[in-house]
Parts: structure tokens; C-alpha cells; sequence
């Protein structure tokens, strides 16, 4: 899992191999910086600059997603994966089960193949028979991809499920060796113009395919059906890390179908209903947060998803640090540092952030969107009390521009919308080493 999700770190926007080609290059001008500085005990916003402007969050949505899942999730909340007999035996077959998804955001590959080892040492004695495997989504039912606006191939825009398989990705190790193979294992072949890591078609089959063949190498004969059974006894079961344990791994990794599933399971449980729409819980979202925090000024603030892979989505600085600034110090949600990632250590922030006066003492949850880059979180420094801070920096036009030519800009296109990223990030990291050598 670490492994697929370190690679995700690296390939943020970039994942798409087949590309149209177009000659003039995206004109930009002077970046649009916005920020806001907030002192977590008073409340008091100590330094700011275009701080109710409205700004693309990209990645830094995720906190928002977070805090609402540390409100509504109970504590001792955990995301459970099953496999059960089925009520519904398909026809030529001795046994049917049924494998049945919880809405696990991290869902590792470990933990899949522990589950098929239960599973072999529980039916050792009919290793002999016929049986059939069914699978079923769970309280998450199966949607399209996150954003119909990115490459179709990209490993972080898979189509979301209660029952996915290390975020739904496959690596196409056809690439690297010359051979036909994918990790995990697929009956479908690569298809055309796949990376070397590419997101599964349909994610709870993917997973049903991924569990049948382990359980072959197991001993243990199991045929993927299309059957829709319901569990009548459990045979295993996987239950995931601690509700605030997955909540740092999605902010960390910077999941996006992680950040999907916890907004879609916050959700549910505020409704109780699940939804088939990610653009409606997240509009429940928005409506739920102008409740829960009536103290904070939400005008313009638009969620289009919970992992902020969207445009069209917005938030002010103000609003983020306000918010951060204000989960922390309510006892019922607790939103630490901890649960996001310090500078110079781990993530997006491994090599940002690490000077003496910065490295660790940062602890943020990054941003990044062609020609839209943001960084938010706390700042703990030995001058001042916490401060929680947001900051965004953007070229609106230059955006628009990028986003006319469609799902497959041309390498030049791309290569200059990075360099843009990156002139973006050290502007952001000058800004906070300044806030921090200034006592800000």
C-alpha cells in the first residue's frame, strides 16, 4: 500500500501518457497569493493579505473532510470488510460467498491476502468443492470517477466503492519488464496509453478478481460471480485501523478516493442514507459545516467533492485557518497537528520546510492543482503561542487557459504548468519561513 501511495505522491496531476499536441504555450502573469494567520487561542487573525478572496483548495480540502469525519464518525469507528456465506447459491456450484466492502478508505493489500488465509484455513476440509464468489460494495454504492475532467487513465481519479483494493490502483509492470503483467492481478488486459500505474475499471470486481486469486494460490477454488448475495455467516473479517489512524493516512498520502470514501461514510452516518453522488454529500457537507461552525464567515465557500479534485471547488484563507484554528479547540473534534504532516519529515512535505526554524515545526496538509498550489495547517513556534495558517497562490487566467485544451495538454503544456507548481511552492515556503523568523 505504501508503495502505490508513495507513487501517488509523485504524480499528483501529471498520470496521462496519450496527449494531443499544441504549439503555444499557456501565457501567465504575477501570481494571486492570499493568506491568513491565526492565533488558535484568541482566535485572533494575526497577519493576512486577500484573505476572504475565494481560492481553489486542491488538496488542502482534505482537511476540510477530515474535521467533518473527527465530528461525525464516532471514536471507535472502524470501516469492516467481510466475507460471508451468500444467501444465494449460483447454480453449478456447491458453496457461494460473498465478500462484502465497509467503505474502507485504505483498504491494503496485507490485509486482503490475511483475510484469504482465514478464509483457507476455515474451508481446508472442502478444498475439493466449487465455489463461487460475490461481492458487494457495502454502504458506499459504486459511482463514476471522482472528476470527469481528468485524464481517463489517472490513477487518482478511479471510480469509487465500498469494497476497494489499495485505492483500486494496478501497476502495469509491462512497462518495467517487457511482459504482460499487473500487480495485483487482473483477467483484463492494460489498456492502451496506461502509465505504468493505472486505476481498475470497475473497483469492487477488482477486488473480488485480486481475493479469488489469492485464495487459489491458497489451495482454495473461487469463481467471481456476478450474483448479488447478502451475508447469512460470516466466515472473516477486516477491520481497519482507528477512525483518527485512517484520517492521518488519507491526509499523509493525500488519498483522494480515501478523502472520497471518508466523506461519503461522514455522510452516511449524518443522514443515514447512503448517497450515489459525490457532489451531493459534498453540498450536504457545505451546508453541515455553516451549521456546526456558525461562527465562521462561509460566504462563497463551495465544496464540490471531499478531496478537493476539482476546479470549480473554493475556500478563503480566512475560512481554512478559522476552521482549523476553531476543530482544534473543540473537545469534540480534536484536530490536532498529529494528524497532519510535519516539514522536512514525511509526504508532500518531506523536502519542503527544513530549515532550522521550520523543519518539524510545520505541520500541514499541501495543495497542488495546475496553476493552483496551497498549503495549510499549524505552525508551532518556541516565540509565539499555536498558530494555525492557510495560504494559497494561483493564476486564475493561466488556469482557464490549461483547462481549454482539455484531458490531454501536450508535454511542453505540462512541463511548464510544473515549473509553475514549484516556483508556487517556494514562494509558500518563503512566506511561512518569514511568518516563523518573525514570530508571526
Amino acid at each position: 500500500m505504501r508503495i502505490i501511495s508513495s507513487v501517488l505522491l509523485t504524480i499528483v496531476l501529471f498520470g496521462c501518457s496519450a496527449r494531443l499536441e499544441q504549439a503555444a504555450p499557456i501565457p501567465t502573469s504575477e501570481p494571486e497569493v492570499g493568506y491568513a494567520v491565526v492565533d488558535v487561542a484568541t482566535g485572533k487573525l494575526i497577519a493576512s493579505k486577500a484573505a476572504n478572496t475565494g481560492f481553489m483548495p486542491a488538496s488542502t480540502a482534505k482537511v476540510v473532510t477530515a474535521i467533518s469525519a473527527l465530528a461525525i464518525l464516532p471514536e471507535d469507528h472502524r470501516f469492516v470488510t467481510r466475507v460471508c456465506t451468500s444467501d444465494q447459491t449460483d447454480a453449478g456450484y456447491d458453496e457461494s460467498l460473498v465478500l462484502i466492502g465497509g467503505g474502507d478508505p485504505l483498504l491494503p493489500l496485507p490485509q486482503m491476502l490475511q483475510m484469504v488465509s482465514d478464509l483457507a484455513l476455515a474451508w481446508t476440509s472442502q478444498a475439493e468443492q466449487r465455489i463461487s464468489l460475490q461481492y458487494d460494495d457495502g454502504p458506499v454504492l459504486t459511482m463514476g470517477v471522482i472528476s470527469s475532467r481528468q485524464p481517463p487513465l489517472a490513477v487518482y481519479n478511479p471510480s469509487l466503492s465500498g469494497l476497494m483494493l489499495a485505492e483500486s490502483a494496478i501497476r502495469n509492470t509491462q512497462l518495467l519488464q517487457g511482459t504482460g503483467g499487473r500487480i495485483p492481478w487482473s483477467p483484463n488486459p492494460v489498456p492502451e496509453g496506461a502509465g505504468e500505474w493505472y486505476p481498475a475499471t470497475s473497483p469492487s470486481r477488482h477486488a473480488a478478481e485480486t481475493f479469488a486469486d489469492y485464495a487459489a494460490r491458497l489451495g482454495v477454488r473461487l469463481e467471481v460471480s456476478e450474483t448479488k448475495g447478502r451475508c447469512v455467516v460470516e466466515l472473516v473479517r477486516h477491520e481497519s485501523q482507528s477512525r483518527d489512524h485512517v484520517i492521518a493516512e488519507v491526509l499523509t498520502l493525500s488519498s483522494n478516493p480515501g478523502a472520497e470514501l471518508l466523506g461519503l461514510a461522514a455522510d452516511t452516518v449524518r443522514t443515514g442514507s447512503s448517497s450515489d453522488k459525490i457532489t451531493d454529500a459534498a453540498e450536504r457537507t457545505e451546508a453541515w459545516l455553516s451549521t456546526r461552525f456558525p461562527g465562521l464567515d462561509w460566504k462563497d465557500f463551495n465544496l464540490q467533492n471531499h478531496s478537493g479534485l476539482s476546479t470549480a471547488s473554493r475556500i478563503t484563507p480566512a475560512q481554512m485557518a478559522e476552521l482549523i484554528a476553531t476543530a482544534f479547540k473543540d473537545q469534540d473534534i480534536d484536530f490536532t497537528p498529529s494528524l497532519l504532516t510535519p516539514s522536512g519529515w514525511a509526504g508532500h512535505l518531506r523536502n519542503r520546510l527544513m530549515t532550522a526554524g521550520t523543519g518539524g515545526a510545520i505541520w500541514a496538509k499541501t495543495g497542488t492543482m495546475n496553476y493552483g498550489v496551497g498549503l495549510a495547517g499549524f505552525m508551532l513556534s518556541k516565540k509565539t503561542s499555536l498558530r494555525s495558517f492557510a495560504i494559497y497562490v494561483t493564476d486564475r487566467d493561466a488556469r482557464i487557459d490549461y483547462d481549454k485544451l482539455g484531458r490531454f495538454p501536450s508535454d511542453d503544456v505540462e512541463r511548464e504548468a510544473k515549473a509553475w507548481n514549484a516556483r508556487a511552492r517556494r514562494l509558500i515556503d518563503e512566506q511561512v519561513e518569514r511568518w516563523m523568523s518573525l514570530g508571526q
